[in-house]
């Protein structure tokens, strides 16, 4: 766990000092550590760091985690301003689910792969729902940095 905070607080700093918001880098060291990179540069050394008990944990910590952030989102949330906002809000929200999903419907090969993609909802929410919070603090650092007050 020690290692995972230090690659995205170092990556982080990182994407801070180059002018990006945190939350960029933050996201880069989670691909760079991940079995994406590390895991096929060196599978050995990544299953050692990430044996395959650690990931119940791992995954049972960033739920508490995400359900916190959500929490802290919800208090935050300004409801006139997203009343203003309504039908960017819609439209992003929307694109954000669909344009994806027909993508995915799209490009499947067979209909092997159609099914294996319409039956498997609880992925797509499972990969939705770790982006919110990617996007949320991405778009907050935008906001903080360049907001006039």
């Amino acid at each position: 766990m020690s290692v995972v905070l230090l690659v995205s607080m170092a990556c982080g700093r990182a994407a801070h000092m180059l002018g990006q918001a945190r939350v960029i880098g933050e996201i880069f060291g989670g691909i760079l550590i991940g079995p994406s990179v590390f895991g096929r540069i060196a599978p050995h050394f990544f299953s050692g760091l990430f044996p395959q008990t650690s990931f119940g944990a791992l995954e049972s910590l960033s739920t508490v985690g995400l359900i916190l952030f959500l929490f802290v989102v919800g208090t935050e949330l300004d409801l006139e301003h997203l009343r203003r906002q309504r039908t960017t809000a819609l439209f992003a929200s929307l694109a954000s689910i669909l344009l994806p999903f027909s993508l995915a419907i799209a490009s499947a090969p067979n209909a092997d792969a159609l099914t294996d993609v319409v039956s498997s909802p609880s992925e797509g929410n499972r990969q939705l729902s770790t982006l919110f919070p990617d996007c949320n603090t991405y778009f907050t650092d935008h906001i903080i940095r360049y907001s006039r007050t």
